[in-house]
């Protein structure tokens, strides 16, 4: 059992409300000048399986519909905070994942956060630079709009240019998952597009079976709307009366993200939350990886003010 200890004086938990909105704040908009692009995909490790991704749960299969599984790329070796990205490939087509946080302790689900916003318009710069140094000619785009893929809704936006001399069209997919960033982006010679047009459903359906399996597994996300809500819950914490139950629940959630433990522990579903033997209270939270070593996770928060953290093997 590995326990960590933080020491807070009763004092220092009533401003916990203060410090913690601050970072709850941070993790919507840790902008840096991140980015990743398909052209990026080199020094490519060797696919003999499916590839795992174990913070968000999705698995990628060797065989995706008629898309093969051709190139992994681990970006956060060169840039921490820029992820991996997955590229598959059929004739004339080409299918890019690409999952990272900026670093972030957590980014909701969904379009609505900075973060996502930012996110979009990053990757749209990414686009953009390769037209303006000529890697793209005839560049034209369209303005970001919202769709719902399975259960989730993405930035969407397309863009047409040519590029070696061939025709093509890129769609831009964008949106906050189990915690991550998650993009996607497929381009297709302009040959192609018809066929497209009539396989898009398909396409969507692939992705939307790869995050319906994720969520299947154990693996779940935070909304916008539980985020905003935890932070309210949060600012309106009083302990001049002691400390209760929800206001202890809020607390011990702020530590997860605080700490960096929220893309591992599920934030909002705890085991338990009960007193303890000093008339504090001790959360446990499952893991949100269902094949993790470290099962659960619980944190105590007593009455003095000493916050401990406890991870069960």
């Amino acid at each position: 059992m590995n326990i960590q200890r933080t020491h807070l004086t009763p004092k220092s938990i009533v401003t916990l409300a203060t410090i913690g909105l601050a970072c709850l704040l941070c993790s919507c908009q840790n902008f840096k000048p991140f980015s990743q692009d398909s052209t990026q995909f080199d020094e490519l490790e060797a696919i003999v399986s499916n590839y795992n991704d174990q913070t968000t749960g999705l698995s990628f299969p060797i065989q995706l519909g008629k898309f093969q599984l051709v190139a992994v790329q681990n970006f956060d070796r060169r840039t921490p905070g820029l992820g991996h990205g997955i590229s598959y490939r059929k004739p004339s087509c080409k299918l890019e994942f690409f999952i990272y946080d900026w670093e972030n302790p957590l980014v909701p689900d969904g379009v609505e956060s900075p973060t996502i916003k930012q996110a979009n318009n990053t990757a749209l710069l990414d686009v953009k630079r390769a037209a303006a140094t000529g890697y793209y000619q005839n560049f034209e785009s369209d303005n970001s709009r919202r769709i719902r893929i399975g259960e989730l809704q993405f930035l969407h936006t397309s863009f047409t240019y040519r590029e070696d001399n061939i025709p093509k069209e890129s769609h831009l997919l964008v949106a906050g998952f189990n915690t991550q960033i998650l993009k996607v982006r497929i381009t297709l010679e302009r040959k192609a597009i018809s066929l497209f047009k009539t396989d898009r459903k398909t396409v969507y359906r692939h992705i939307a079976a790869l995050m319906k399996n994720a969520t299947e597994r154990g693996y779940n996300g935070v909304s916008f709307e539980e985020f905003k809500a935890l932070k309210l819950r949060l600012k309106s914490i009083q302990l001049e009366d002691g400390l209760n139950r929800g206001e202890a629940l809020t607390i011990t959630q702020v530590e997860l993200i605080n700490r960096g433990y929220a893309k591992d522990w599920e934030l909002l579903q705890p085991i338990d939350i009960s007193v303890n033997s000093n008339s504090g209270y001790r959360a446990t939270f499952p893991s949100r990886n269902p094949i993790a070593a470290i099962r659960s996770i619980a944190i105590l928060v007593s009455a003095q003010g000493e916050v401990t953290i406890e991870e069960t093997l």
